[in-house]
């Protein structure tokens, strides 16, 4: 999680990348690494990215649904 963000990195085998895309958001927003010690600052780059582009066309960054913003209730079935 960064700036309440986040992503599943999965890897390609086909690729050979690791790559994820930030969950929760309006658009298709990913990141790409070749190895794993790189997925994190790759990962940061696209919050990065997506809250500047965000900026400058004047729209809420972050994400769609918080802990706030969600109501409901569910039933457990026996």
């Amino acid at each position: 999680m960064y700036k309440s963000l986040v992503s599943t990195p999965k890897y390609s085998i086909e690729d050979m990348v690791i790559y994820g895309r930030l969950e929760n958001v309006d658009g298709f927003i990913s990141c790409e690494a070749e190895d794993p010690k790189s997925v994190e600052s790759a990962f940061i780059e696209a919050v990065e990215d997506y809250l500047d582009t965000c900026r400058e066309l004047g729209v809420s960054g972050g994400p769609k649904y918080t802990q706030s913003n969600i109501a409901g209730a569910f039933k457990v079935l026996d």
